[in-house]
């Protein structure tokens, strides 16, 4: 995560299932710090999204499956399920009844971004 707009002036590296991550500059140098780097699931709209029981994940929680869930959960946080009308979503009068018999895409958005009071900076 690089929290200078791309500048390479502060570069977090690690991930959910470390216990450390790498932090400094690109020019400067990179060490390697103790520290719990965090997930948080959210649905398009901003709001938590809930799955296998939390919208946040820490090392601990991912250490040794990481980050889980039912297709029903994963669904649950896009909004829709496997009943849901697919003319709703995108109105198509060749679309099947539900999204069950139509098939699907479950495409994830990832955003990569950092706050430098929870790195302790």
């Amino acid at each position: 995560v690089d929290t200078s707009n791309g500048k390479g002036l502060w570069v977090s590296r690690g991930s959910t299932g470390s216990e450390s991550q790498v932090v400094g500059s690109r020019e400067g140098g990179m060490n390697e710090e103790s520290g719990e780097m965090l997930t948080y699931l959210i649905t398009p709209q901003g709001e938590p999204c809930t799955v296998s029981g939390r919208s946040e994940w820490r090392h601990s929680d991912t250490a040794e499956h990481g980050i889980s869930g039912t297709l029903s959960e994963w669904l649950a946080c896009a909004g829709v399920t496997l009943d849901t009308d697919p003319k709703i979503l995108l109105p198509d009068p060749s679309f099947a009844h539900n999204v069950r018999i139509m098939g699907s895409t479950l495409l994830f958005t990832l955003d990569y971004s950092s706050e430098p009071q929870l790195l302790g900076l």
